[in-house]
């Protein structure tokens, strides 16, 4: 070729390359058959491509990228990579390597948008080095055609397993080859378009439910200023309840996610009471039983407004139970000891303190001793004795 021949001879080609596997599908030995000529007119372009006739690591100059997308293409036989650069450089940038070790480096180096490996390869085969790039989180993506002489279920089944994302049989067909090359890049970019779409719609979709949520959030505190406006020992109530909540919270070593859910059922563990009538909340004097009935149900209430919204669950259950008592005679469910989420029994020792300690229609406000006694007086019955002990700590070292 070198010496300018402007003729093919399919069967001087195989006497002079008998040792080497032939690379081509012979179609025709018809020298003016269509599929011959174009073969000589790639032998010819091969005669003019500047490559040094070596057994070292073919290379291509890369003076930038010239197409849209770059392959790396690796084979320990170099006359299979001249023929691999003969076939795919008019269509894309390409990288070379003798081993798959190299190829491992170059892909660290610069990505490619597919690769080409051969399977049967010494230091590291193909499916070994498949399997490296698809256990890479940088990596993983990229499209791998492993390309072999041997055939069968058994290799097909190891490359599968390894990951790889096609097979090419050798001897193979150029137009098959860059089909199947064009076939998986498209199907690359479909899925990238495809993730940048679900990432979009899910900033959107969160977006939403973060405008739902402080939407949501800001009518809540709206019915709680309208509780508070009906009921005048709920107003402040709510926030003494949260503060002490709080500080409990913080004695204890609670994580911040948990303080920040604690935060909000504090606020809100009274919202219930919007459903009941105003002359019971406000009714001076004691309750009867059935408008004690009646109040009872306000945590059932507060856990029903909180329920729409998903996020709200586990607050929405914090404020159902905050009525509870440790050995199990409270309210709604009879839970007991650590059946009770762990916020419930915080807001059972803080409302039941600043409950004592304010003014009601039918008593006055007790003092601080008289609160802590009667808290420490029904640990172990109304209370969770670990909570009172922090309690405790907090109202001897800081006050309350």
């Amino acid at each position: 070729l070198r010496k300018g021949c402007d003729h093919f001879d399919p069967d001087v080609l195989d006497r002079r390359h008998k040792d080497k596997p032939v690379l081509l599908k012979k179609r025709e030995t018809d020298k003016d058959h269509p599929r011959v000529q174009d073969i000589v007119m790639d032998f010819r372009k091969l005669q003019l491509m500047d490559i040094e006739e070596t057994d070292a690591p073919l290379k291509v100059k890369d003076g930038g990228a010239k197409h849209d997308h770059r392959l790396l293409v690796i084979d320990d036989n170099p006359e299979v990579l001249k023929l691999m650069q003969l076939i795919l450089s008019d269509e894309f940038d390409l990288d070379l390597q003798t081993s798959a070790v190299e190829g491992l480096k170059t892909l660290k180096e610069k990505m490619s948008d597919l690769v080409l490996c051969d399977v049967m390869m010494p230091e590291m085969d193909g499916h070994t080095f498949c399997a490296k790039v698809k256990s890479d989180e940088t990596t993983k993506h990229i499209p791998i055609i492993l390309v072999t002489a041997r055939s069968g279920a058994e290799m097909l089944k190891e490359g599968i397993e390894a990951g790889a994302d096609d097979y090419v049989n050798k001897p193979f067909d150029s137009t098959e080859l860059k089909a199947r090359i064009r076939s998986l890049l498209r199907m690359r970019k479909a899925e990238a378009n495809l993730a940048l779409a679900n990432m979009n719609l899910k900033m959107r979709t969160s977006d939403l439910a973060e405008r739902q949520r402080s939407l949501f959030l800001a009518m809540i505190k709206s019915l709680v200023s309208a509780l508070e406006a009906k009921d005048e020992y709920t107003r402040a109530h709510s926030s003494r309840v949260t503060e002490l909540s709080m500080k409990i919270a913080e004695k204890m070593g609670l994580a911040d996610r948990e303080k920040q859910d604690l935060e909000m059922a504090a606020i809100l563990h009274d919202v219930g009471k919007i459903a009941i009538p105003e002359n019971i909340l406000n009714k001076r004097g004691l309750l009867d039983e059935k408008e004690r009935a009646i109040i009872q149900q306000h945590p059932e209430h507060g856990e029903k407004i909180l329920k729409p919204i998903l996020e709200f669950n586990h607050i929405a259950r914090m404020i159902r139970h905050h009525h509870e008592r440790y050995d199990g005679t409270g309210y709604p469910d009879g839970l007991k000891s650590v059946e009770i989420p762990i916020g419930s029994r915080i807001m059972a020792v803080a409302d039941t303190f600043d409950a004592i300690t304010s003014e009601r229609p039918y008593r006055n406000a007790e003092s601080f001793n008289t609160a802590t006694k009667e808290i420490v007086r029904f640990s172990g019955a109304q209370f969770d004795p670990e909570i009172v002990g922090y309690f405790i700590d907090i109202a001897q070292s800081s006050g309350l």
